[in-house]
């Protein structure tokens, strides 16, 4: 089952659109630009980051922090942990 939950979380990271990713931070209060967003949702498919590998993910909001601001980063960070928690997965991570 983990291993089933695991290709869906991938699956969805590495296809997420720009309109997801800008929906998700409204929600989560902040805000991104369109160009903002294509250029964090570029650097995941470049990068074939793996959001359950520490290192990666770390990789991802030092640039998401480029991007945006410090601010908007940890705001993303905590998205994601909220995320991890409400699906029942926090221990995968």
């Amino acid at each position: 089952m983990k291993k089933l939950i695991r290709q869906m979380v991938q699956q969805k990271f590495h296809t997420i659109t720009s309109k997801e990713l800008i929906k998700y931070g409204q929600q989560y209060d902040f805000t991104l630009t369109e160009e903002q967003a294509t250029k964090i949702i570029n650097y995941v498919k470049k990068k074939d980051l793996d959001p359950f590998k520490e290192s990666d993910r770390f990789k991802l909001l030092k640039k998401i922090s480029h991007v945006t601001d410090e601010k908007t980063a940890k705001k993303a960070y905590k998205l994601f942990n909220d995320m991890i928690k409400q699906y029942g997965v926090k221990d995968m991570f």
